[in-house]
């Protein structure tokens, strides 16, 4: 099943279901990735919600694993792309190296073009090599015209609803367990 990405502003509906089915999940199946972390969830058939807020110059880094599970990072604002591309090789490695479904970036405001371009395509360029087999996106605006502040992805079912601002503020766990491991780009959380 291919990664859904939704725009809160091109389809309030559908990012509203998708912000809904996160809510409903209990606080066990909730994944909230600050600054400089990144939540993986890795338990099959098991639906669980991973969200972030807060980012625009802060690249949020959404990757799918063909079968069901995934990582949603929020990765501090870095102007260096092999930072970026240090983070999601992190990212990958603790996803097991399950083969990679979709990978998709969002945010991440670092300038104006060329700067902009050149460092989302070093990055994009970079992400396919160590996912090759992925398609890689990149959702720098919504439809208004804003840059996304926000994500909810629910691995199992493969949806992304990009916000430039949740309807409300998810409270995630703050320690592992139920199939959700919590990680700063360092390294385990614990």
């Amino acid at each position: 099943m291919p990664l859904t990405i939704v725009d809160a502003e091109a389809e309030p509906e559908a990012a509203g279901a998708i912000f809904r089915a996160g809510w409903d999940l209990t606080f066990r199946q909730n994944g909230e990735a600050g600054m400089g972390g990144f939540w993986v969830s890795q338990r099959a058939g098991l639906d669980t919600v991973l969200t972030t807020s807060g980012a625009i110059t802060c690249v949020i880094i959404v990757i799918r694993t063909i079968d069901g599970n995934g990582a949603l990072g929020h990765y501090a604002a870095e102007v260096d792309p092999n930072e970026v591309l240090r983070g999601v090789a992190v990212m990958i490695q603790c996803l097991d190296q399950r083969p990679i479904d979709a990978v998709l970036f969002a945010a991440g405001m670092i300038g104006v073009n060329p700067e902009q371009s050149q460092y989302q395509d070093a990055i994009i360029a970079g992400t396919r090599q160590l996912a090759p087999c992925a398609p890689v996106d990149w959702r720098l605006e919504l439809r208004n015209g804003s840059v996304p502040d926000a994500a909810v992805f629910l691995p199992h079912t493969g949806q992304v609803a990009l916000f430039d601002s949740l309807p409300r503020q998810f409270i995630g766990r703050s320690d592992a367990g139920n199939g959700l491991t919590p990680y700063s780009y360092g390294g385990l959380l614990r």
